[in-house]
Order: C-alpha cells, then sequence, then structure tokens
C-alpha cells in the first residue's frame, strides 16, 4: 500500500495544511522506518514529518480506502499539532538508543499530556479538511 499510494498521501497531508490554515510549512517524508516497528511519524524541529510505510500499510489493513485514508488524516492531524505545539524529536536521535529514552520519557504524565492534545488537535484537522473522523 505504501508503495502504490505517495500521491493520495501527499494529498491527504496538503488537505490538512490548508483546511487548518496554520502558518507552518511542514514537509512530508515517506521512510521505510524499521522492520515491525510501526513508528508512525516523527515531527522534527525543521519542519519536517516522518511517515514510515509500516504504518501507512497498518492504516489501510483490514479497512475501506477511504478508512484508510481517514486513519492517515488523523495521524498526520497529529503530527501537525506536534509541530504547531513545539514537540519536536531531534533528528540525530532517530535510530539510536537515545531514541528509545526519549519515548520512554514521553510515556510520563507529561508527555502523555502532550500525546493527548495533539490527538485533540488532530482530530480537529482532519475534521477541518472534511474527514469523517467519528
Amino acid at each position: 500500500m505504501a508503495n502504490h499510494y505517495p500521491h493520495k498521501i501527499h494529498k491527504i497531508f496538503k488537505q490538512l495544511l490548508n483546511a487548518s490554515q496554520l502558518n507552518i510549512s511542514p514537509k512530508l517524508k515517506i521512510v521505510n522506518g524499521r522492520p515491525n516497528d510501526p513508528f508512525a511519524v516523527v515531527a522534527l524541529p525543521d519542519g519536517t514529518i516522518l511517515l514510515s510505510k509500516l504504518a501507512i500499510n497498518l492504516s489501510y489493513k483490514d479497512v475501506s480506502e477511504t478508512h484508510g485514508e481517514i486513519r492517515l488524516a488523523f495521524i498526520l492531524g497529529h503530527e501537525i499539532a506536534h509541530i504547531v505545539n513545539g514537540d519536536f524529536l531531534p533528528k540525530a536521535f532517530i535510530g539510536t538508543s537515545k531514541y528509545l529514552k526519549i519515548l520512554q520519557k514521553n510515556r510520563g504524565k507529561i508527555g502523555r499530556q502532550k500525546e493527548i492534545e495533539a490527538d485533540k488537535q488532530g482530530f480537529l484537522y482532519s475534521a477541518m479538511a472534511g474527514y469523517a473522523v467519528d
């Protein structure tokens, strides 16, 4: 799925940005990621969002194409929210043991609250772009 639909995924991303009318210009990069590790996306300080092919495949797994697009809209909206809120993961840490430590730290109370807030905003951005988030 990930290899066959990059244009569709970028279209979803652009719809989210246009609908949200935010004053940011993030970039979307689709990456291989790690096998069996569906890290969905990572927001980097330069405004780049990394989306793994496994996350794309899982978004479309066992659902219609429309439902897969809704899932991706939420995931991308969530990461756009991290950029808006300044919740970044330094690029140098990706793929290192520090990356795992940062992820573990974010599972704490403060990190959990940031994730909840990004979820709320991700739903909002998805709905504003016309995706049926219900």
